[in-house]
């Protein structure tokens, strides 16, 4: 079965790692996720596969959760998105977990790395890909962290675990369609910009959650009294429904 230890041995295997030549985000990682870019999402996708998600070997499948390839995540904002869409997502680190790292504090994923261990202070050590073009074991404080994400080793789901699927609605309100915010795409983005241009906000309902929907969605949130972090989630999505049109 998929380990948290299978997936930290790939991360110690691999500490050092760079970038040939350096700069250009090529190394094994890039190579084997099929082309050169940013690579801290690659890293832990790659981690996943090493601890057993695959069907092929050579691919991630992870059970309960979508992937934007057949390898994986290369883009930080989805691999969260598709971790809270499962119900995997929240503030409780474990080794092995996927923690995403919100430098500015906006709300953002930037960038992504795996928990080696957690301190007794509350502080972590983390295996990040791509930190200054290497592969580096971190010692991180939870300031710039926005979430840990739990792949389910071992088949066993955290006591937290509530698959968005079965999440209670409020009479009136639609299913919730799964989180989104700034970078994502598809319908439950359109579902979001829908709502609130029928609201009367000033909102392109493209389906692509840009920089105008993540500044309409933090005005709502901020006139409805909610957490103003850009993040569509159940809170939100409800409130677009059920509050009172000002």
């Amino acid at each position: 079965m998929p380990s948290a230890d299978g997936a930290l041995a790939f991360m110690r295997a691999n500490e050092g790692m760079g970038e040939t030549p350096p700069g250009s985000n090529h190394n094994e990682i890039s190579a084997w996720y099929g082309f050169d870019g940013p690579w801290c999402a690659m890293t832990v996708s790659k981690a996943l596969c090493h601890a057993g998600f695959t069907s092929s070997g050579d691919d991630v499948a992870v059970p309960g959760i979508r992937t934007t390839t057949a390898k994986g995540w290369s883009y930080v904002p989805y691999l969260l998105n598709d971790f809270r869409d499962a119900g995997r997502a929240d503030n409780d680190p474990r080794p092995g977990d996927l923690v995403i790292f919100d430098w500015d504090h906006d709300g953002c994923a930037d960038h992504v790395g795996m928990v080696d261990r957690v301190e007794a202070d509350g502080t972590f050590w983390s295996y990040e890909g791509n930190r200054n073009d290497v592969l580096e074991h971190v010692h991180r404080n939870r300031s710039v962290v926005l979430a840990f994400c739990h792949p389910p080793y071992d088949a066993s789901p955290p006591p937290s675990f509530v698959p968005t699927a079965v999440v209670a609605t409020t009479p009136g309100v639609p299913p919730f369609p799964g989180y989104c915010s700034l970078g994502t795409t598809g319908i439950a983005t359109r579902q979001v910009q829908e709502r609130l241009a029928e609201r009367g906000w000033r909102i392109d309902t493209d389906g692509v959650f840009g920089a105008g929907t993540d500044t309409v969605v933090r005005k709502f949130q901020a006139e409805k009294g909610l957490a103003v972090d850009g993040v569509v989630g159940p809170d939100t999505w409800t409130a677009i429904f059920t509050a009172q049109i000002t």
